[in-house]
């Protein structure tokens, strides 16, 4: 059996004229935490969509836990055990906190019972219980943070995609989140996480895929990013330090 839970060879996504990701190659191991960053523009967010179904790849392909995910829609691959968050929170503001992460649990179940205690239980291991029956429209930016990983936590994925979680969130915000994604890992879920916070890319990962211009920059461990002299150059000498 494979190491690796997730393997991308190749991934071009190219929309009319503009390539916005080209021969992007790399993997995930089982268990692994991967930070993915690069300036604004870089191809970040269009490479989780091409992971979670939200589009094809013009070219190249997809493996997940060892099955070709390459040409699946959104809802196989979520059911498949791949979850993601968005950068801009998705919560149907109409629905309380409950009912949120009650659309991810019902991803494996038609048994709205198990799947109201799935919620239950998901939500209480993401720390929103005193909010599970409040709207999710009342809620602040940390909060609305944390049901987006909620719903996708519900959903049972063996790899989580987390889209900027920590962004607009204050330092002790940014602590309880990453508390979060590191009791989310030892259950057993890998994860990537676009992150624009570098110190947090960088306590929190196994290894970082850096992207520029659509293609990759560098991979390795955070201390071989953070020393590498293209990285340095592109994206953490100067200039903003935005993912």
């Amino acid at each position: 059996m494979s190491n690796y839970i997730l393997q991308v060879n190749d991934a071009t996504k190219k929309f009319s004229g503009l390539m916005a990701n080209e021969g992007i190659t790399f993997d995930v191991g089982v268990g692994e935490i991967l930070g993915l960053v690069g300036p604004n523009g870089a191809g970040k967010t269009t490479l989780f969509n091409s992971l979670s179904g939200v589009h094809q790849l013009t070219r190249g392909t997809i493996t997940f836990d060892g099955q070709d995910i390459t040409k699946l829609n959104s809802h196989q691959i979520c059911k498949l055990g791949i979850g993601r968050t968005f950068q801009i929170p998705q919560a149907i503001v109409t629905l309380s906190v409950e009912e949120n992460v009650l659309i991810g649990a019902l991803c494996h179940t038609n048994n709205m019972k198990v799947a109201r205690k799935h919620a239950h239980e998901t939500i209480e291991f993401c720390g929103l219980a005193a909010l599970a029956n409040k709207p999710a429209a009342i809620l602040n930016v940390a909060q609305k943070k944390r049901l987006e990983i909620a719903r996708a936590y519900a959903t049972d994925p063996k790899l989580l995609l987390l889209d900027e979680t920590m962004a607009g969130l204050t330092a002790t915000e940014r602590v309880e989140s990453i508390q979060l994604i590191r009791e989310i890992n030892n259950q057993g879920v890998s994860i990537v996480m676009i992150e624009h916070n570098m110190d947090v890319v960088m306590s929190v990962s196994n290894r970082v895929l850096v992207l520029d211009a659509g293609k990759v920059l560098a991979l390795g461990s955070p201390e071989e990013v953070t020393s590498n002299e293209a990285v340095i150059n592109a994206y953490l000498g100067g200039g903003k330090k935005d993912a």
